[in-house]
């Protein structure tokens, strides 16, 4: 192990400032020796316990405490659960079948996983352990040996076996001032599980703020499309966080300026009043490329294609593409038109180019007084509280019926107007959540990898 990077440097040093354990323990002065591991740890011989196991461990979770001492855990090949394939009656146990309590254990065919089993535990052919010494930190050892063991190839072809892991060398730190060997093992060993914990809070937060993002994105089109609309109508509209929002979008784009979201009043319209249902000729047969084949086309190629909408939600809906020898003008919907699936009515789209359709894929052409984006937007919010699926269809005569609001003229501003207004407003938060969701999950994803990171750094 050579010398430590400045990041691992600062971490340690922000590990000492928040527990206030190891002051004077300088990183950058220590020095290590390769030791092997049966110099280390002892490898003591266990009687395999053959037939398999009595119980699962989700049998095992259900019994009471008194039930469980009945049996012990049985080490397999697996590396889950802590390696615990499953349970044994102690029945069928004696001493040479039981390890001693704390050691490490592994695999022969998952060597890059080292596990401390701190009660005593059975193992079958595929399992082994090994008996750290007392002058070693356990879990030092456990994560120099599967930080080391990393870069070993050991796999089916290759497998661990006791003898091929007892050669195994790991970086032993030595003394260093009045700190032991086993002071400073266990101090690195320590910051590791700071830094892991560290790392898991920051993932916990990053999944919350995700799951929170999503959430607002739908609370923001219900309050704006069931709310706002109605509340005034009842004599109320306390609406706060929504005209906070607002304002904000207002000051930062700087539209808008003197529309005031508390005075708008709203009428109920059926969508076929803002919308056109043409008729148009589904296609049969399928689809002759699927998106990815279609994507991997130069510009000149694409324009043969027309996409083709089906019942998916993905794809902006687009199921695939069909070849214009296959299509007729009557096939064609205009370009700028809203579409959905009959089986998944929560959500509709919007086609800027022309399109066709099959079976499960409907459209709808805007009027000219509406404005696209607003109709797309209420339609879905509305319809998230319609009970459409598979045994109650959103065909098109269903959706025709269903109303949204539709904002009035105010001020300056007429209804197409506001509309727009109400449009941008939306994409303004739903950009805003967009880099939230995506700061967060980019975040997540660098602490995931800080784990493996670190150790490469401290035992590489």
């Amino acid at each position: 192990m050579g010398r430590f990077s400045e990041d691992i440097i600062r971490l340690f040093e922000l590990f000492k400032k928040e527990t206030g354990k190891y002051k004077d323990l300088d990183l950058k002065k220590l020095e290590f020796e390769e030791k092997k591991l049966e110099e280390v740890a002892k490898f003591p011989r266990i009687t395999r316990l053959q037939g398999g196991i009595d119980l699962t461990v989700e049998e095992y979770e259900k019994l009471n405490e008194k039930e469980k001492k009945d049996y012990y855990p049985l080490l397999t090949g697996t590396v889950e659960n802590n390696q615990i394939g499953g349970f044994v009656h102690k029945s069928r146990v004696t001493e040479r079948h039981l390890s001693e309590s704390n050691v490490i254990s592994w695999s022969r065919i998952n060597a890059s996983f080292f596990f401390i089993q701190k009660e005593k535990v059975c193992i079958n052919d595929d399992a082994f352990i090994m008996d750290v010494k007392r002058d070693y930190y356990i879990n030092y050892i456990q994560i120099a040996t599967m930080a080391t063991m990393q870069n070993k190839e050991f796999g089916w072809t290759n497998k661990a076996g006791k003898e091929k892991v007892k050669q195994v060398k790991i970086p032993i730190p030595k003394p260093f001032k009045n700190y032991t060997s086993y002071d400073i093992q266990k101090a690195i060993a320590d910051f590791i599980e700071f830094v892991t914990l560290k790392s898991e809070e920051v993932q916990k937060l990053m999944d919350e703020i995700i799951s929170k993002t999503e959430l607002l994105r739908k609370t923001l089109l219900v309050k704006l499309f069931t709310k706002l609309p109605y509340e005034k109508r009842n004599g109320k509209r306390n609406l706060k966080d929504i005209i906070r929002l607002f304002e904000l979008f207002k000051k930062e784009t700087g539209k808008y300026k003197d529309l005031d979201l508390k005075k708008l009043e709203f009428e109920e319209k059926k969508l076929e009043e803002v919308a056109k249902f043409p008729r148009i000729t589904r296609l049969q047969g399928g689809i002759d490329l699927t998106v990815e084949e279609y994507e991997k086309l130069n510009e000149k190629e694409k324009k043969d294609y027309y996409p083709l909408l089906t019942g998916t939600v993905e794809n902006n809906q687009i199921g695939g593409f069909v070849h214009k020898s296959r299509v007729t003008e009557r096939h064609l919907s205009e370009s700028n038109v809203i579409s959905w699936s009959r089986i998944n009515a929560s959500f509709f789209f919007i086609q800027k180019e022309k399109v066709c359709i099959n079976d499960d894929a409907f459209i709808m052409d805007v009027k000219r007084d509406y404005y696209i984006n607003y109709i797309q937007i209420a339609t879905m919010a509305t319809m998230q509280n319609k009970e459409f699926g598979w045994t109650n269809k959103a065909g098109k005569e269903k959706v025709k019926q269903v109303k949204i609001p539709i904002p009035k003229p105010l001020g300056d501003y007429n209804s197409y107007d506001i509309q727009k207004a109400i449009a941008d407003f939306v994409e303004f938060i739903n950009r805003k959540l967009d880099f939230c969701k995506e700061f967060a999950e980019e975040y997540k994803s660098k602490s995931i990898k800080l784990n493996k990171l670190l150790l490469r750094k401290i035992f590489g």
